[in-house]
């Protein structure tokens, strides 16, 4: 490598070749393919799907922390079959089991409860 030519030659000359990379090709995002390829009918579908879980998800609210647990118990298992890691439902089971918590008289198996839905968000959440 020669940088300047006034200096002597006893310096060992090497060739440089740069081979630069390919231009970047932008990735294709699969969200947006699936969004184009669905139907009228698949997209009325799945907005139909959504609305109904999310008046599960009201009833379950306004069942928080009322006695007794099993009514809120047989909604939450139902929505569960259709939708077991849906954040808001995730957090809906904790906020009962704290609610439960404060008002319960076995605190170690209400507790026991609130680490079980703790730990049933952070499992969705890192996978």
């Amino acid at each position: 490598l020669v940088l300047d030519k006034e200096l002597d030659d006893d310096r060992v000359h090497i060739p440089l070749a740069y081979e630069p990379p390919p231009p970047a090709t932008p990735e294709k995002k699969d969200d947006a393919t699936d969004d184009e390829e669905k139907s009228d009918e698949e997209k009325d579908a799945e907005a139909l799907t959504e609305a109904v879980r999310d008046a599960q998800l009201s009833a379950l609210k306004a069942l928080r922390g009322t006695d007794p647990p099993s009514r809120f118990d047989a909604l939450a298992e139902s929505i569960r079959t259709e939708h077991p890691s849906h954040l808001p439902f995730l957090r809906e089971i904790l906020d009962d089991a704290v609610a439960r918590l404060n008002k319960a008289t076995d605190k170690a198996d209400a507790a026991n409860r609130v680490v079980a839905a703790a730990d049933a968000i952070l499992g969705d959440v890192d996978a």
